[in-house]
């Protein structure tokens, strides 16, 4: 991993070729809903701006660091989730201080795709690694979905992690897939928490109604604890347990946090002032995380849900 000083986001081989194409409202979750269900979207200020580039690759399809074998296919870089905790900006060596200010549409990436299915050896396919690929970008520019048609078509197994609802308008799609998991991750029921450190980030109770709607389409959506926040706001081990198991979760998995040396800082600042004053002494105590996993397991063992530690 290369140090702060060569993080420089003007000389980074994607980021530098990106052309802008727009500040904008984030726009996906206003007027989206399914009628069946009453539920009204967020306010657009919830989402705050973010700016939109434009970018066309070599390539769509990478090698994938997940145990199982696995392409990946991200068809956006950059998040404007703006979580305070991202592993990205680590990996990728992107200055973690404009991480969430930005967002790169691949614009070909379908095209390429298409070529890839018949000309690379097929495996899972995971959207997505790096980046989230129903974040409120895809509610327009449609990459994500583009690439699901052609996924559909081939048969190619496909894995998907999301912290957003929009995943509910590709179901269509995800149904017609004989092997697709689907995944939202939920690191906290506390959405107070969720507001200060990933602001941005769509609110827990609208992904706990997308695991609803993935489980009643049929399909055995999963659940992220990940990276797992501290109990807060007296939330106990039961309510989190309860809370997924009455969405319609089938599996759950549990991580602890990564990159502290980069990440405490940016907690220590999100936090700075707020309610969660201890959250970031909670998250570097070296036994916490062997604690949390130990309360949450009776939990969802007492509500009938597998947990299982990544």
């Amino acid at each position: 991993m290369g140090s702060a000083g060569e993080r420089d986001d003007s000389r980074h081989a994607l980021l530098s070729k990106a052309r802008p194409v727009q500040q904008t409202s984030v726009e996906a979750f206003v007027g989206h809903r399914h009628e069946s269900r009453d539920r009204p979207s967020p306010p657009r200020s919830e989402f705050g701006t973010y700016q939109v580039k434009e970018l066309e690759v070599d390539s769509a399809l990478t090698d994938c660091s997940l145990p199982s074998r696995c392409w990946s296919l991200n068809p956006y870089t950059g998040c404007s989730h703006d979580c305070a905790y991202c592993y990205v900006p680590d990996v990728a060596h992107l200055e973690r201080g404009n991480w969430g200010d930005y967002v790169v549409a691949k614009t070909n990436l379908p095209r390429k795709l298409e070529h890839e299915l018949k000309t690379k050896p097929r495996r899972s396919v995971f959207l997505s690694s790096a980046t989230d690929p129903y974040q409120p970008a895809e509610d327009r520019h449609r990459i994500t979905r583009r690439s699901l048609e052609l996924l559909v078509r081939e048969g190619w197994p496909v894995l998907i992690l999301t912290r957003s609802p929009l995943v509910e308008r590709d179901l269509d799609l995800l149904t017609q897939l004989e092997d697709v998991a689907v995944g939202m991750s939920i690191p906290t029921i506390d959405d107070e928490a969720r507001q200060v450190l990933e602001p941005t980030a769509p609110p827990i109770e609208g992904r706990l109604n997308a695991i609803s709607a993935l489980a009643d389409a049929g399909l055995e959506p999963f659940v992220n604890v990940a990276p797992a926040y501290p109990l807060t706001n007296g939330i106990r081990p039961d309510e989190v347990a309860e809370a997924i198991a009455d969405a319609g979760a089938a599996e759950v998995f549990l991580s602890r946090w990564r990159y502290l040396d980069d990440v405490v800082p940016v907690l220590a600042d999100r936090v700075d002032g707020s309610i969660y004053g201890d959250f970031v002494d909670a998250v570097q105590d070296e036994s916490y995380y062997d604690r949390l996993l130990a309360s949450l397991q009776g939990a969802f063992r007492r509500a009938g849900i597998p947990l299982r530690r990544m």
